[in-house]
Protein backbone atom coordinates (compact mmCIF):
# COMPACT_ATOMS: atom_id res chain seq x y z
CA UNK A 1 0.00 0.00 0.00
CA UNK A 2 3.04 2.44 0.55
CA UNK A 3 4.30 2.13 -2.72
CA UNK A 4 1.09 3.15 -4.03
CA UNK A 5 0.23 6.19 -2.23
CA UNK A 6 3.74 7.56 -2.95
CA UNK A 7 3.83 6.93 -6.44
CA UNK A 8 0.34 8.35 -6.53
CA UNK A 9 1.69 11.28 -4.03
CA UNK A 10 4.77 12.00 -6.95
CA UNK A 11 2.89 11.73 -10.04
CA UNK A 12 0.09 14.53 -8.44
CA UNK A 13 2.91 16.59 -8.09
CA UNK A 14 4.21 15.89 -11.17
CA UNK A 15 0.71 17.70 -12.66
CA UNK A 16 1.87 20.87 -10.90
CA UNK A 17 5.56 20.74 -11.82
CA UNK A 18 5.55 19.52 -15.44
CA UNK A 19 5.25 22.01 -18.48
CA UNK A 20 3.13 20.04 -20.55
CA UNK A 21 0.20 20.27 -18.24
CA UNK A 22 -0.02 23.68 -18.68
CA UNK A 23 -1.83 23.09 -22.00
CA UNK A 24 -4.72 21.96 -19.51
CA UNK A 25 -5.55 24.75 -17.51
CA UNK A 26 -3.12 23.45 -14.71
CA UNK A 27 -0.30 25.89 -13.28
CA UNK A 28 3.19 25.07 -12.79
CA UNK A 29 3.90 25.97 -8.97
CA UNK A 30 7.30 24.86 -8.52
CA UNK A 31 10.24 24.14 -10.61
CA UNK A 32 10.91 20.43 -10.81
CA UNK A 33 14.04 20.60 -8.71
CA UNK A 34 11.84 21.24 -5.58
CA UNK A 35 9.52 19.07 -6.84
CA UNK A 36 12.40 16.23 -6.71
CA UNK A 37 13.18 17.21 -2.79
CA UNK A 38 9.47 17.88 -2.20
CA UNK A 39 7.77 14.65 -3.57
CA UNK A 40 9.98 11.81 -1.23
CA UNK A 41 9.35 14.60 2.05
CA UNK A 42 5.94 14.32 1.04
CA UNK A 43 5.77 11.03 0.61
CA UNK A 44 7.65 10.16 3.77
CA UNK A 45 5.43 12.30 5.70
CA UNK A 46 1.69 10.93 4.70
CA UNK A 47 2.85 7.33 5.52
CA UNK A 48 4.10 7.82 8.95
CA UNK A 49 1.02 9.92 9.56
CA UNK A 50 -0.86 6.70 7.75
CA UNK A 51 0.97 4.31 9.83
CA UNK A 52 2.93 2.52 7.34
CA UNK A 53 6.50 4.15 6.35
CA UNK A 54 8.57 2.15 4.34
CA UNK A 55 11.23 4.04 2.81
CA UNK A 56 11.79 1.84 -0.26
CA UNK A 57 7.82 3.61 -1.16
CA UNK A 58 9.93 7.06 -1.03
CA UNK A 59 12.39 5.89 -3.75
CA UNK A 60 9.61 4.48 -5.96
CA UNK A 61 8.03 8.17 -6.19
CA UNK A 62 11.70 9.84 -6.76
CA UNK A 63 12.04 7.35 -9.92
CA UNK A 64 9.06 8.65 -11.20
CA UNK A 65 9.43 12.35 -10.42
CA UNK A 66 13.24 12.51 -11.06
CA UNK A 67 12.71 10.99 -14.96
CA UNK A 68 14.63 13.05 -17.26
CA UNK A 69 14.27 11.12 -20.63
CA UNK A 70 10.45 11.18 -20.21
CA UNK A 71 10.27 7.20 -20.03
CA UNK A 72 8.90 7.00 -16.62
CA UNK A 73 6.15 9.79 -16.69
CA UNK A 74 5.28 8.92 -19.89
CA UNK A 75 3.56 5.69 -18.73
CA UNK A 76 1.29 7.94 -15.83
CA UNK A 77 -0.91 6.20 -13.73
CA UNK A 78 -0.10 3.31 -15.29
CA UNK A 79 3.11 3.25 -13.16
CA UNK A 80 1.34 2.36 -10.24
CA UNK A 81 0.17 -0.95 -12.07
CA UNK A 82 2.85 -2.58 -13.82
CA UNK A 83 6.31 -1.43 -12.18
CA UNK A 84 4.97 -0.75 -8.75
CA UNK A 85 2.15 -3.38 -8.04
CA UNK A 86 3.29 -5.93 -9.63
CA UNK A 87 7.35 -5.86 -8.62
CA UNK A 88 5.47 -5.44 -4.95
CA UNK A 89 3.21 -9.10 -5.98
CA UNK A 90 6.19 -10.49 -6.61
CA UNK A 91 8.40 -9.70 -3.58
CA UNK A 92 6.22 -10.66 -1.11
CA UNK A 93 4.74 -13.93 -3.47
CA UNK A 94 8.54 -14.82 -3.38
CA UNK A 95 8.43 -14.28 0.48
CA UNK A 96 5.74 -16.62 1.07
CA UNK A 97 6.89 -18.93 -0.41
CA UNK A 98 10.53 -19.22 0.64
CA UNK A 99 9.06 -18.40 4.29
CA UNK A 100 6.63 -21.42 4.09
CA UNK A 101 9.48 -23.49 2.65
CA UNK A 102 10.74 -24.94 5.85
CA UNK A 103 7.21 -26.40 8.56
CA UNK A 104 9.45 -24.29 11.44
CA UNK A 105 8.24 -21.22 10.00
CA UNK A 106 5.19 -19.42 8.67
CA UNK A 107 4.78 -16.13 6.58
CA UNK A 108 2.55 -14.02 7.33
CA UNK A 109 1.90 -15.42 11.02
CA UNK A 110 -2.08 -14.86 10.55
CA UNK A 111 -2.09 -18.31 8.17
Amino acid sequence: MSHIIAVAIAIVIDYFTNPKFVEYGLPVFFPQWIANAVVPSLAIAVLAVAGFTHPPAAAASIIYIADIGGAVKSQGWLFIVMPVLAGCTVIVSMGVVVNNLSPARTYPLFW
